[in-house]
Order: structure tokens, then sequence, then C-alpha cells
């Protein structure tokens, strides 16, 4: 077996079985992956790159830390918030909390990636869609990796199962793509 094939088995058994977000990393730019958020928190995405299926009036603002959150319209019923991150960017991670002004936070949810917002994939792990794990209550910050590191400019968020109502903030980690690195699929 290949020696980097051996050290991603490794590295990918490792986080499994402690479940550590510091050494889950991408094989091509290590720790700076899961720890460089793309900027929902920071505002750096700004608000005409974020859509969803609906929202509520007073909840609009999905970013982690913020005093507001997204909900959808309680008639929604297959909600889900999209992310343009502007450029394509390998995705390693997602942190999610619940809603601050109420009871409300997403228990489970799939992850959706796209290259143009038109044509989606469910992220996969082993040939299966893969239900990531929220919260479990308002305030605590959740992360989950994304073992497969996929490339996309779109993320699309579909809570699955939730307390209250399916309401959240988050924020993306990964990195920019360089340009070269793209190609036509």
């Amino acid at each position: 077996m290949p020696t980097l094939l051996k050290q991603e088995l490794l590295r990918f058994l490792l986080c499994v079985m402690l479940n550590m977000i510091l050494l889950c990393t991408s094989p091509t730019k290590g720790i700076q992956c899961i720890t460089n958020p793309l900027g929902m928190s920071s505002g750096d995405i700004i608000n005409d790159r974020l859509s969803a299926s609906s929202f509520q009036r007073l909840t609009i603002n999905p970013r982690l830390h913020s005093k507001s959150c997204w909900c959808p319209e309680s008639r929604d019923f297959t909600p889900y918030l999209t992310i343009d991150l502007g450029s394509h960017h390998v995705v390693c991670a997602v942190g999610t909390q619940g809603c601050n002004i109420a009871d409300r936070w997403v228990k489970s949810y799939h992850i959706s990636i796209s290259s143009n917002g038109i044509l989606w994939s469910l992220y996969k792990e082993s040939n299966v869609t893969r239900i990531f794990y929220g919260n479990h209550d308002r305030s605590t910050i959740s992360h989950e990796l994304l073992y497969h590191s996929p490339t996309a400019r779109y993320v699309r968020i579909a809570p699955q199962t939730y307390h209250g109502a399916p309401c959240l903030r988050m924020e993306i980690y990964g990195y920019q793509l360089e340009s070269s690195k793209l190609t036509l699929s």
C-alpha cells in the first residue's frame, strides 16, 4: 500500500475513533482547512450570496454567533439554506448552532454541493448519503467534518430532524481552490 494512502487511512481512522476536529485535516492543506472559516461569521460572505427555500421575517441571519438565526416558514416541508461561496472552495467542515432567541435547533441535516447552483449532489461517504449531526441546544457549536473534502462553489444545508423548528446559525470551513486546479467534468 502506498505511504500516502496509509497516512490518509490512519488519519481517517483517528478522526473516526477520536472524533476530534483538530486531528481531521485536509491532505492537501493540513490543519488550515478545518480552522479556516470561509466568511459566514465574519460577514465576508455577503447577504446577497445567501438564499433559502423560505424564511421567517424576524429570523434571517444564519451566521454563527449572530443574534438571530435562519428559520424557514412553518409550511416549508423541505427547507434548505444555500450559501454561494463566490468561487470554488474545498469544503472541510461545517459548524452549526441553534437559534439563540428560542429553543429551536437542527438535530440532523444533509449537505448538497454544486459548482453552478443548478445541478446538486448530495454529499456521500462510501456511496451512502451522509447524515450530519447538528445540535442538542440553542448555543453549543457542533462541528461536522466532510472527510472527502469536496470542491464546490455552492453549499446547501437541508435540515432533516429538529427540535422545535429547523432553525440554525452556521459557518463553513475550508479554503479557496486555485483556479489552475479547476477542471471541467
